[in-house]
């Protein structure tokens, strides 16, 4: 067992960090609370941040958000649906159990995404660490590259806020138009998942189309 003692994302604001330390351990204070309480904005605030990363505790809202700011981008929109692939003798059973587990069961990748050039969005699991490529990390997509046969997305190029995200994959690539543009090209992942995590058992190989999750 790993225990993480370091806070990285907040490293540089310790009096945040021991903040939210308190609400999650239900220590927090009447002054927490009051901190937190003062930077509530209505969403009908002409200063309300609509691109800030919003949070929500369940799904429905953040699908509905998602759903409301993709609409609002005059661009083609794009459904990428996951391709599954599984042994003959895995039951139908089986199959169904799997691929109906949240997320977070199914190497942090969704079934299905849509995506648009100018949205937000968040890599959902970690492609190269050294190169600051991990879950969590946000940017914007500049450029969908299309295969003109079947006309779906190959190639996700996404600017990330993290100027060091990407960098030794941008110099190490052929493309002239990721050099010069510095922007990361996100391609299609293949994930798989075992039936029976803790022992021997088949895998479904999940090839979800790309590891990043919609974040507007």
């Amino acid at each position: 067992m790993i225990e993480l003692v370091d806070i990285m994302r907040q490293k540089d604001d310790q009096p945040f960090a021991e903040l939210l330390n308190r609400f999650r351990t239900a220590t927090q204070t009447e002054e927490d609370i009051k901190c937190i309480q003062s930077r509530s904005i209505d969403p009908s605030d002409v200063n309300y941040p609509s691109d800030a990363l919003h949070i929500w505790a369940k799904n429905n809202p953040v699908n509905r958000h998602n759903e409301m700011k993709l609409h609002q981008i005059p661009a083609q929109l794009f459904n990428l649906k996951a391709t599954d692939q599984y042994p003959p003798n895995v039951s139908q059973q089986d199959i169904n159990r799997i691929l109906a587990r949240p997320r977070s069961e199914t190497c942090g990748l969704d079934a299905n995404i849509c995506i648009k050039e100018s949205a937000r969005v968040m890599l959902t699991n970690n492609i190269d660490i050294a190169d600051r490529l991990i879950n969590g990390q946000l940017g914007t997509i500049v450029k969908i590259e299309v295969n003109q046969n079947n006309k779906k997305p190959t190639i996700i190029y996404v600017k990330f806020d993290d100027a060091k995200a990407g960098n030794n994959l941008i110099q190490k690539s052929t493309s002239s138009f990721v050099r010069q543009n510095r922007v990361v090209p996100i391609a299609p992942v293949l994930a798989k998942i075992k039936i029976h995590p803790n022992k021997p058992s088949p895998e479904i190989e999940n090839a979800i189309p790309f590891n990043i999750g919609l974040r507007c």
